[in-house]
């Protein structure tokens, strides 16, 4: 009989750790079109006024995907668009995601700026997702 209150205690207490994520109702709409996913978003290069810096960004979607879009906000300036990229296929085996690299020109700006940016995916269908980021520039 202890072994079967041990089981059952075990098996309560593994059972409520778990967190159920509703992964579908997040990325799918009613009529059952998909929204793309993003699984990361990565900058590489030096934070420096004048330096080129590379986004690298894994994503993927059940659902066709149509383009990219990066927006910067500098300081004291409005969002700007500051490419349109037509999509690529470009799936990385070792993520088993697609995988995009987006070049960004640092403007000048003055040492401790922070410039924002934001990466959309944008489907064929219009659904779209969109990650965000910071750059502190040294």
């Amino acid at each position: 009989m202890k072994k079967i209150l041990y089981i059952f205690l075990v098996l309560t207490i593994m059972t409520s750790c778990y967190d159920e994520e509703y992964f579908i109702d997040d990325n799918t709409t009613t009529n059952g079109d998909h929204y793309p996913v993003i699984q990361s978003l990565v900058v590489e290069g030096e934070m420096v006024s004048g330096n080129s810096l590379n986004l690298i960004m894994h994503y993927w979607s059940l659902d066709a995907i149509d383009h990219f879009e990066l927006y910067s906000t500098e300081p004291e300036q409005d969002e700007a668009l500051v490419a349109s990229i037509p999509y690529q296929y470009s799936y990385d085996e070792e993520t088993e995601s697609e995988v995009i690299t987006i070049s960004y020109e640092i403007p000048t700006v003055s040492s401790g700026a922070e410039i924002d940016l934001r990466v959309l995916v944008i489907n064929e269908n219009g659904l779209e997702r969109e990650t965000t980021t910071s750059i502190t520039i040294e």
